[in-house]
């Protein structure tokens, strides 16, 4: 599986009014969970706001941004009234107001889920604000759920949990019912596992700068590993006729001749498959978060979290079939990924093939078992 980054980071402030609704304290909020928007500035697929990777891309301004803002915000609290504190009800019914966006039949899980969180975060701040401990709770609890679901990511949801949890301290509240918050077990969202995440980027970082790439062995240890080829061939199967054979360039053709793998995306919501979707959060989020916070030590910038440009891509590759020829992943000049990151699902050897092979400038290298 892999996903991609991209740079330059664009700097740039939002209106006023995109964020009118929120109030103070949600403003730091909403600057981390949407990017913001320059009148003109193209929105990749990775925030779910375009049809297809490399074309019929969508102009996004804050007048759409403001939309999404409201859309989501009335929503929630539409189906608050309506539920009165049943969070499976809400869940189920936040998945329809997701899916019927008006004028905007385009817009993917993906992209929704910087506008769910700042709903569930503007009922936090307006439950702290009316000195309403049990609602602060209800909500930011609720956002642990809604991840759990697939209706936000659990790097947002913590987000939202860690925000809280300072929020309840400065009015004297308990914080106990948040820190009991923990990702289900088959989920790769545990502390102790994105902290070795973490280390292992930090640990790489010399080498990506000085030889242009990095080889991380034992990314997520043999146990996890061991689980996730067991997850992934079951999503293999059971999503067999979604898969499409892979592109070779910005037309879309395919050549299995030169590419002999079928693709799958994956946004990393399918709730039905959370450990294969935490995978697609940890190379989305935890290893771009990393890169971008330990490249920036070196002045070297990449692109607001939100805006990665892909969704994890799940290669197959048949036995005895055709390989992948030598390219670049990158060849449109609109196409402004920068770095690729690669998870093998697979144990590569001599029998299973699959190695890794890479043309840097100093000549080709054989990147051996991973």
């Amino acid at each position: 599986t892999s996903s991609d980054t991209i740079g330059p980071e664009t700097f740039c402030s939002s209106s006023d009014a995109a964020m009118a609704t929120s109030g103070r304290s949600c403003r730091k909020m909403f600057r981390a969970l949407v990017p913001p928007l320059r009148p003109r500035q193209w929105i990749w697929e990775r925030q779910g706001l375009v049809r297809h990777r490399h074309s019929n891309r969508q102009v996004v301004g804050e007048k759409e941004q403001n939309m999404l803002i409201h859309w989501f915000c009335t929503g929630l609290r539409r189906l608050l009234t309506e539920n009165r504190g049943n969070t499976e009800e809400i869940l189920r019914n936040l998945k329809d107001v997701r899916r019927n966006v008006p004028g905007m039949p385009w817009l993917r899980r993906s992209g929704a889920v910087p506008y769910i969180c700042m709903a569930m975060q503007m009922e936090i701040v307006i439950a702290i604000e009316s000195n309403d401990a049990h609602s602060a709770n209800f909500f930011a609890r609720l956002a642990y759920e809604a991840a759990i679901e697939g209706l936000v990511d659990f790097h947002s949801a913590h987000m939202i949990t860690h925000w809280s949890k300072k929020a309840f301290t400065n009015k004297g509240w308990s914080t106990d019912a948040l820190s009991e918050l923990v990702a289900p077990s088959n989920c790769l969202i545990q502390n102790d596992i994105i902290l070795g995440v973490k280390e292992k980027i930090e640990t790489a970082i010399p080498s990506l700068l000085e030889e242009g790439y990095a080889i991380v062995p034992e990314f997520l240890g043999q146990n996890w590993s061991q689980r996730l080829q067991e997850d992934f061939r079951e999503l293999v199967d059971d999503r067999r006729p979604d898969f499409q054979s892979g592109e070779m360039d910005v037309t879309g053709r395919s050549d299995q001749s030169l590419r002999g793998d079928r693709i799958l995306w994956l946004d990393g919501l399918d709730e039905s498959r959370l450990l294969a979707s935490s995978l697609s959060q940890i190379l989305q989020k935890t290893v771009l978060q990393t890169l971008r916070g330990e490249l920036r030590k070196h002045n070297i910038y990449l692109s607001h979290p939100s805006m990665a440009i892909t969704d994890t891509m799940l290669a197959v590759y048949s036995p005895k079939k055709k390989g992948f020829v030598k390219h670049l992943d990158s060849t449109d000049p609109e196409d402004l990924r920068k770095i690729s990151a690669v998870y093998y699902l697979s144990t590569v050897n001599e029998e299973n093939g699959g190695q890794l092979v890479l043309y840097p400038d100093t000549g080709k290298v054989m990147a051996g078992s991973i």
